[in-house]
C-alpha cells in the first residue's frame, strides 16, 4: 500500500473539485492542475511500488478495460480526418482520461477493511458549497457568474432556458453542475439510509434542488429515477424494520416524485411554470425544438459511423462545442453519449467504454446490501440516462466523480468479499 494514500487521495479530490475556481486568475487552462494531480497520482504510486501494478485478481477486468480505452482513444488523436491536434487532446482528456481515477483509486484504497462511508462524508461535504453556490445564482445571479459563464464555449441558449440563466455553480455549464447535483444527492441519501440521521435527508433535498436549479430536464430525469430506485430498495428490504420517522420521510420523498410528475402536466394546460416547462417538453419532446435539433445529429452521426463504423473519425469529432475551431473534417454535435464514443473510437473503443459502468451493475449487484445497490444502480442509471441526450463524458468533474464512486463501490465489494 503506498503511504499517505488516503492524504493523497483526498487531496485530489479537493483539487478535482475547486480547481475550475483557478479559472477566475488563470483561464480556463486552470482546471488542468486536476490532471496534473493525476498524473502525479500514477507517478507517484510507480516510485512508491518500482513499476508494480498490485491489481487484485477480481479487479483485474476493470484495469484491462480501461488500457484498452486509453490505447484507442490516444491512437485516434492521430486519425487522419483530425485537423486540430491540440483540441482533439482536450476532448480526450476531459472524455476518456478521467477514467483512469477509477485505477488510481482501486491502487492506492486500503480495500481488506473499507469504510465507504467515511469517503462519502468526505466528497459529500466537500461538494455541498459546490452545489450551494449553484443555488446562490438560481436566486441571485452577480459579476463573478458572468465570469463563469464566459470562460465556456457554450452559446447563449445553452446558459439559459425559459426565461431564465441556468445555475453552473463554479462548473463549465448547467450539464456539468446538474449532474453532479445529482451524484451528491445520491450520497447523502446513501448516508441517510445508512445511519438514520436526517441531516443526510436534509443534505440530499439540497442537492435536489440544485438539481432543480441547473434547469437540466435530464438531470431532472436523472434524480426522480434515483429517488425511485431508493424508494423501491427500501420499500423491498426495509420498510418493516425502521422507525415511523424514517418512514415519514420517505413518504415526503415519494410525494415530491408524485409531486413532479403531476406538475409535468401543468404546461399542457397552463405553461406559467418553470418545473412545469421543463416536465412538459419532456412529454413533448417531438415538438420541442431542443429535441428535435438532436434527431437531425443523431441521424448524421449514425451515417457516419455506418460509413465507417471499425476506426471511428477520431477524437473530438463528435465533441459538443468544438465546431468552431475546425477540430475534424468529418463532424458532428453528437448530443449523444453512445453516439459520440462509437463515432470517435470506433464501434470496438465505444462499447468497451459504454459497457464497462453496466458491467459494474451486474457484477455487484448480488454482492452489496441494498443501501449500495441504491447508490451503485443510481449513478449508473445518471451516467446512463444522460448520455440518451447528452455527450457526459466530457463533463468534467462531474464524470470524474462518477469514475471516483465506481471506484469505491467495486473496493467495498471486494472488502465485503474478504469479510467473508
Amino acid at each position: 500500500m503506498v503511504k499517505n494514500s488516503d492524504k493523497l487521495l483526498k487531496v485530489y479530490i479537493i483539487i478535482l473539485f475547486y480547481s475550475s475556481i483557478l479559472k477566475m486568475f488563470f483561464g480556463r487552462w486552470a482546471t488542468l492542475i486536476a490532471d496534473m494531480a493525476l498524473i502525479g497520482l500514477i507517478v507517484y504510486y510507480v516510485a512508491c511500488t518500482g513499476g508494480k501494478l498490485k491489481i487484485k485478481k477480481a479487479q483485474e477486468k476493470y484495469f484491462w478495460v480501461i488500457f484498452l480505452i486509453q490505447v484507442i482513444s490516444i491512437a485516434e488523436i492521430f486519425h487522419t480526418n483530425i485537423n486540430n491536434r491540440l483540441y482533439s487532446i482536450i476532448e480526450y482528456r476531459k472524455s476518456y482520461f478521467q477514467m483512469l481515477i477509477l485505477l488510481v483509486f482501486l491502487l492506492y484504497l486500503d480495500q481488506t477493511n473499507l469504510d465507504i462511508s467515511k469517503w462519502l462524508k468526505y466528497i459529500g461535504y466537500l461538494g455541498m458549497p459546490i452545489v450551494l453556490y449553484g443555488i446562490k445564482q438560481f436566486l441571485f445571479w452577480g459579476k463573478i457568474d458572468d465570469i463563469f459563464a464566459g470562460m465556456n464555449d457554450a452559446d447563449f441558449w445553452t446558459l439559459h432556458y425559459g426565461g431564465h440563466v441556468r445555475s453552473i455553480s463554479i462548473f463549465s455549464g448547467p450539464f456539468h453542475y446538474g449532474m453532479f447535483c445529482v451524484l451528491i444527492f445520491a450520497i447523502f441519501f446513501y448516508l441517510f439510509l445508512e445511519e438514520r440521521k436526517k441531516r443526510y435527508f436534509c443534505l440530499s433535498l439540497f442537492a435536489a434542488f440544485g438539481c432543480y436549479c441547473s434547469i437540466t430536464r435530464t438531470n431532472l430525469v436523472c434524480l426522480i429515477v434515483a429517488a425511485i430506485i431508493f424508494l423501491g430498495e427500501f420499500y423491498i428490504h426495509d420498510y418493516r424494520k425502521n422507525a415511523i420517522t424514517i418512514k415519514m420521510m420517505f413518504i415526503v420523498l415519494a410525494a415530491l416524485v408524485i409531486g413532479l410528475a403531476i406538475i409535468g402536466v401543468i404546461p399542457i394546460l397552463s405553461g406559467d411554470n418553470m418545473l412545469g416547462r421543463m416536465l412538459g417538453s419532456i412529454l413533448n419532446s417531438t415538438s420541442d425544438t431542443r429535441f428535435t435539433q438532436r434527431f437531425i445529429t443523431w441521424k448524421d452521426a449514425i451515417t457516419y459511423i455506418v460509413a465507417n463504423p471499425i476506426w471511428g473519425w477520431g477524437m473530438g469529432s463528435a465533441g459538443d462545442t468544438l465546431s468552431k475551431y475546425n477540430i475534424s473534417n468529418v463532424y458532428v454535435t453528437s448530443h449523444s453519449m453512445y453516439l459520440k464514443v462509437i463515432m470517435e473510437t470506433g464501434i470496438i473503443g465505444g462499447l468497451l467504454y459504454i459497457i464497462l459502468p453496466v458491467w459494474t451493475l451486474f457484477a455487484t449487484r448480488r454482492k452489496l446490501d441494498y443501501r449500495l445497490r441504491g447508490l451503485s444502480y443510481s449513478i449508473i442509471a445518471c451516467v446512463l440516462i444522460n448520455g440518451m441526450v447528452g455527450s457526459t463524458i466530457s463533463t468534467f468533474p462531474s464524470i470524474t466523480l462518477f469514475w471516483i464512486l465506481l471506484a469505491l463501490i467495486i473496493a467495498k465489494e471486494y472488502s465485503n468479499e474478504n469479510a467473508k
